[in-house]
């Protein structure tokens, strides 16, 4: 699963391409299934969808969802059935996102983004070098791959995750931030 508005630098087409390149190596990712959320941004934002749906469309055993913005029952719903989110973004000073996610016990991966240091650590995900630009997706895959390999793994994650998310809640973050920006 992953969350976010369609747009270039959030990194989905990361996402396919791994998943591209798992179904090319036949690994264990080669019949997952990945559900993409989210609208086109205002700009680029159609353009760059056109670009994600020719990459699904290369997928032969990878079924891609594209679900739209979700919000609500429907959020907390994709976030419930997903197994491992992925925060495929190139930078991200925050990650609202990648919060919700390990609040609903979702182990993740995230390139290495402020967003995503100031959060992630080996208890319940993996952060990626997002530089250099080669083999970016190659990178995202092995951490993919490593994940979902493990299930009981993944399952402990999910619960770390979850506890860690439930001791930083949103309000302190932006506390945190508030009080930065008051100085």
């Amino acid at each position: 699963l992953t969350l976010s508005r369609i747009s270039p630098e959030k990194g989905q087409h990361l996402l396919l391409e791994a998943l591209l390149e798992a179904e090319e190596k036949g690994g264990s990712l080669a019949e997952c299934r990945v559900v993409i959320c989210g609208a086109p941004a205002f700009m680029q934002g159609e353009r760059y969808m056109g670009r994600l749906r020719r990459l699904a469309g290369r997928l032969k055993r990878t079924r891609v969802d594209f679900a739209g913005h979700v919000t609500g029952p429907r959020k907390a719903a994709m976030l419930a059935i997903a197994d491992l989110y992925v925060f495929p973004s190139l930078h991200e000073s925050y990650g609202l996102t990648l919060m919700e996610a390990l609040a609903a016990g979702l182990p993740a991966v995230a390139y290495d983004h402020h967003g995503a240091l100031a959060v992630l650590d080996s208890r319940f995900g993996r952060v990626m070098e997002a530089s250099p630009r080669a083999g970016r997706a190659s990178r995202l895959r092995e951490a993919i791959e490593t994940l979902v390999s493990d299930r009981e793994a993944l399952k402990r994650m999910g619960g770390a995750a979850r506890e860690y998310a439930a001791q930083r809640p949103f309000r302190v973050a932006a506390g945190e931030l508030r009080a930065l920006l008051q100085r």
